[in-house]
């Protein structure tokens, strides 16, 4: 129980009568308690202490259905993805050991257990694999270390994420790979155990949904837009709205926006709405969607 990310404490029921008395049930109220994550993520006094976080903010609707849809064939997964959620709130650009990525999925007490016994360490290392292709699944791509996280030690659903999709390219590929000295499908080396101890994952490619957290820059970034909204607005802002506007009017939809630019569509109705602003290169992107090239 003390591993379950919510504690359902109570439900409460609400019915409707109809006219000949008969009681219908039309909602439910579900009353919930954090985790034992709560402890390092939400504690105050700790956080003052130094020895844990205090991090609020608003949880990506998807992230949140990604993990009820998960969390019992992938447990490590969903521990990883609610634990770089956070992680990324203090820096993308982090350098992050498999052993930290082990203990933060399955436990000390699992590593330990798996550092001693062979099936263990096999069981684990297929287990967390298996995560982290789950994670690249979902958006959250890891880049490997070439140098301490080579190919010879990576997932083999890595080594393949470049395979060809036309029959004639993959026929291709696999034949260039059988002839090579060493094939993607090769077991892995001995010793891939104490090698992974002192492998890094160099950072995580997030989902677009991650990009606009309501961390304390995004606040700022949005104080100020709010601010340069009751200025007079700049000249590249009032071409951008005019071309919105004229897509209104043609009945082009945000959603075949959205993937034209390759952004998700609630940034196209932010970026409409003046709730976030366009970076540079985001810019040039929309005037080219937009025909302002």
């Amino acid at each position: 129980a003390g591993t379950r990310l919510w504690h359902l404490v109570d439900i409460e029921h609400y019915f409707q009568e109809d006219d000949l008395g008969c009681k219908y049930l039309v909602g439910l109220t579900f009353k919930i308690r954090a985790g034992i994550w709560a402890q390092h993520f939400l504690n105050k006094q700790a956080c003052k202490e130094r020895s844990a976080f205090y991090q609020y903010g608003i949880l990506p609707k998807t992230l949140l259905t990604t993990i009820m849809s998960i969390w019992q064939q992938h447990e490590g997964a969903a521990r990883l993805m609610l634990w770089l959620l956070f992680k990324t709130k203090m820096g993308r650009e982090q350098r992050i050991t498999v052993p930290t990525l082990l203990r933060v999925a399955y436990g000390e007490e699992k590593v330990t257990l798996a550092s001693r016994q062979r099936e263990e360490r096999k069981r684990l290392l297929r287990t967390f694999e298996s995560d982290l292709e789950m994670l690249n699944h979902y958006g959250i791509k890891p880049i490997f270390d070439p140098v301490t996280y080579p190919v010879e030690i990576q997932p083999l659903w890595a080594k393949l994420i470049d395979l060809p999709e036309d029959p004639e390219a993959a026929l291709e590929f696999w034949t260039n790979d059988g002839g090579g000295e060493t094939r993607l499908t090769d077991t892995g080396p001995r010793g891939k155990w104490n090698l992974l101890m002192n492998a890094r994952i160099l950072s995580f490619e997030l989902p677009i949904e991650w990009e606009h957290q309501n961390t304390d820059s995004d606040k700022k970034s949005r104080r100020s837009v709010n601010r340069n909204r009751r200025k007079s607005p700049k000249p590249q802002a009032i071409c951008l709205a005019n071309r919105f506007y004229k897509r209104e009017k043609s009945q082009s939809s945000q959603r075949e926006l959205a993937k034209l630019t390759g952004k998700s569509q609630s940034w196209i109705r932010d970026i409409e709405n003046g709730r976030l602003k366009a970076k540079l290169e985001d810019q040039a992107l929309l005037r080219k969607v937009l025909n302002m090239a």
